[in-house]
């Protein structure tokens, strides 16, 4: 306070003003809102990916996949069409205890009113539940060479994770799904997440229906007593593949598509 009385200048904040800010204004009817982006690049954006595909599947699906099939910290995950990684490091932050929005900057970061103290603290009580990988859990293949290189660079990028070996939960090699044998992995039946070609990922000449009957063929023959979580293209590619599922509606990439899940009996 001044001899005068309070002084109007003691709890003005510093405003950066070369940060932008964004408003959003959305109006119906001759009603409008106004909307601040607190958040920045889009919340399923975790910060950790470097590299990435074509068409890979979103993280937010990626994570409802994953708790659709009741995948847990303690389950060993096969995610053998992995592409970048999305299923596999979604299942990594899982195992790990990592926040989803741990490693990623927000717009409310450069907010006037932003105090770093706070939100430090809140992070640094959240790493305190972290918990450290002792041998790998997450088994992730691609029959294509670049996307196992790309996934190993996006494991090995996280630097924020190196002091609780994150790089531990994963295994990651080069390998076509049909030739894999779960029995080389794990004893147990965990989870299997699988993001299948379709629309124009499948190949010229290829038809749809016989690929998801190859595919539900594998599953049953290989990995009876595991749960599953795969996008599928349509409920008619459903049935083709042979096993009973819970069908979701989901939408990816402008596509309606489905995820089913469930145990392969």
């Amino acid at each position: 306070d001044t001899p005068m009385g309070p002084d109007p200048e003691a709890n003005k904040v510093s405003v950066r003003k070369s940060v932008p800010q964004t408003v959003y204004v959305r109006g119906e009817h001759d009603r409008f809102t106004l909307s601040l982006d607190t958040s920045g690049v889009h919340l399923y954006q975790r910060g950790l990916k470097q590299a990435a595909v074509a068409a890979p599947i979103r993280e937010t699906i990626a994570a409802a996949m994953l708790d659709w099939a009741g995948f847990t910290p303690d389950d060993v995950l096969l995610d053998p069409m992995c592409g970048s990684g999305t299923f596999s490091l979604e299942a990594g932050m899982i195992k790990s205890r990592v926040p989803a929005g741990f490693l990623r900057g927000f717009s409310f970061e450069s907010w006037p009113a932003f105090k770093p103290a706070q939100f430090n603290h809140l992070k640094k009580k959240a790493a305190e539940h972290f918990v450290s990988a002792e041998h790998p859990s997450i088994f992730a293949s691609d029959i294509d060479r670049d996307a196992v290189q790309r996934l190993k660079k996006n494991i090995t990028g996280a630097h924020a994770l190196a002091k609780i070996s994150f790089a531990r939960h994963f295994s990651v090699i080069q390998n076509d799904f049909f030739s894999l044998v779960p029995e080389h992995f794990t004893a147990t039946p965990g989870v299997i997440t699988l993001n299948p070609p379709y629309d124009k990922r499948i190949k010229a000449g290829t038809s749809p229906r016989k690929f998801y009957e190859h595919l539900g063929k594998k599953l049953k023959s290989d990995f009876r007593h595991w749960r599953v979580a795969t996008v599928i293209p349509s409920k008619s590619l459903a049935k083709s593949l042979g096993i009973p599922l819970t069908l979701k509606p989901i939408v990816h990439g402008g596509l309606d598509l489905y995820v089913g899940h469930g145990t392969i009996r």
